[in-house]
């Protein structure tokens, strides 16, 4: 159309104007350019037009993804918001500090729906017992005369002391129903008033486990208690004639209370619980994992307790175990092979409350082979000994240095208070000690250097074998040995 008016505008000006040839031609060719720069003006445009579609096009991309970012960022927005109010919910469980004072219960009671306490805590009052009602968790040391029937975990140590109650008013029952972990140490210490204590759900203790000075507790039961880390102690639970209140007995039954107990990292001590007549327990334990460890059990009931413990045992590392059983029977220690340094097994009659007797059944250490140090054996009024069958004697110090040069040592006591035994006053036979006294008999252990060899009966040493010297003569070792595995006509 553009080329078309140029064209009649030439034609009109030579039309009507006078104009030589030469203008002419120039205008033409201006006509010419101006065509030209119209066509590249048009392709110009069409490109722009082309390129303002794809723009178009990329704004209508932009805008529907910027439309599905701010759905996303919405959506994260409302994610953050809330993760801020679970945070703040998390915030609001958690009472950050010590739990002992007037003020600081006054607090914690204010922080309504706190189950974590970061901090010490002291509860002696029931209004104490109410305001950690809904504690779960304690991340400090907690000091308890109170039940707390939510606490699942202590992160540090763990203590019952001082419960008592008025004179001739019933014993206070305590139980930590949902208790699963206590961090550091488990004490619960001088309590009269306590009759019993119960932690069923207890599984680890991280540091020792003790019980000890309740003179009237009647039971206590752990049924789910696996691993003690430290040390593992029951003494000194005796009632006092009298006391606070009579007719409770004491501690008098430990029966599949610690069913599920496997593991204990330190010692162990079962003595002076002068009620305690029944221990049939601790039969899960695997491992005393304590080099050295020391193992006491006994001085309970002064006439007499049955016991059954230890059963599945099997190896120790230097342990140094003392059993001192006043009892009617007694089993344990069977599956012990190795790894004892010292045994001190002293076997009693019973006496019943009428001051009838008992004789004592023995049977215990049947599979140890032998000791690195000592057996101090004393066996009182055993009626059935079975113990110590496959011990073949002390296999010497294997570290005399640390053990400053102690010789070997092996000592007999047995004997007979009661009518009935023959004249010699020999207990039961100790027949099961045959692989021992026959190599006994053989010499083996006549090097009075290295091993002291002891035997006695109710009222002298009848052979005693020293660095030092020697009491009696190898005939009278025999003898006793004869004397000891015959079987007394009761």
């Amino acid at each position: 159309m553009v080329k078309k008016f140029l064209s009649l505008l030439m034609i009109a000006a030579v039309m009507f104007t006078a104009c030589n040839q030469d203008e002419i031609d120039s205008l033409k060719s201006d006509v010419s350019e101006l065509e030209e720069k119209i066509e590249q003006m048009e392709a110009d445009k069409a490109a722009l037009m082309t390129q303002i579609e794809n723009l178009e096009t990329q704004v209508g991309d932009l805008t529907a993804a910027n439309t599905s970012l701010q759905a996303d960022l919405d959506a994260l927005t409302s994610q953050l918001a809330d993760l801020q109010a679970e945070l703040d919910a998390e915030k609001a469980k958690i009472f950050y500090g010590d739990v002992i004072t007037a003020e600081q219960y006054a607090a914690l009671a204010e922080a309504t729906g706190a189950t974590v306490i970061i901090g010490n805590v002291v509860a002696e009052t029931a209004e104490h017992a109410s305001t950690l009602a809904n504690i779960a968790t304690i991340g400090g040391n907690l000091v308890t005369m109170v039940n707390l029937p939510n606490l699942e975990m202590v992160s540090a140590n763990m203590s019952v002391e001082g419960i008592t109650v008025e004179e001739g008013a019933d014993l206070i029952a305590i139980s930590f129903n949902m208790l699963k972990t206590v961090g550091g140490e488990f004490l619960v210490n001088k309590n009269d008033g306590m009759g019993s204590l119960e932690a069923g759900e207890l599984l680890f203790v991280g540091g020792d486990f003790t019980i000890t000075g309740n003179g009237y507790i009647g039971s206590v039961s752990f049924v789910k208690l696996t691993e003690v880390v430290g040390n593992f102690k029951i003494y000194g639970n005796s009632a006092s004639s009298g006391g606070i209140n009579p007719t409770y007995s004491g501690l008098s039954v430990i029966q599949g209370d610690f069913t599920a107990l496997t593991t204990i990292g330190g010692d162990f001590d079962l003595t002076g619980n002068k009620n305690l007549t029944t221990v049939k327990d601790f039969n899960a334990v695997t491992s005393l994992s304590k080099e050295g460890v020391k193992i006491k059990i006994g001085s309970n009931h002064s006439k007499g307790v049955a016991y059954d413990v230890f059963g599945s045992l099997t190896s120790l590392t230097k342990a140094d175990i003392g059993f001192y059983p006043s009892a009617a029977s007694v089993s344990g220690f069977n599956a012990l092979t190795d790894g004892v340094y010292k045994v001190q097994l002293s076997a009693t009659m019973m006496v019943s409350g009428d001051e009838s007797f008992t004789p004592c059944a023995l049977n215990a250490f049947n599979a140890l082979v032998s000791v690195e140090y000592q057996l101090d054996l004393r066996a009182k009024d055993v009626s059935d000994f079975n113990a110590l069958a496959a011990f073949t004697g002390p296999t010497g110090i294997t570290d005399p240095e640390a053990y400053n040069y102690q010789q070997t040592k092996v000592s007999i006591y047995a004997y007979s208070t009661q009518p009935t035994h023959p004249a010699n006053g020999w207990t039961s036979d100790l027949s099961a000690l045959n692989t021992y006294f026959n190599k006994v008999k053989a010499g083996d252990f006549d090097d009075a250097q290295f091993h002291t060899v002891e035997f006695k009966n109710n009222t002298t040493n009848v052979y005693r074998q020293t660095k030092y010297g020697t009491t009696g003569t190898t005939t009278d070792r025999d003898n006793y040995i004869d004397a000891v595995t015959a079987t007394p006509a009761l």
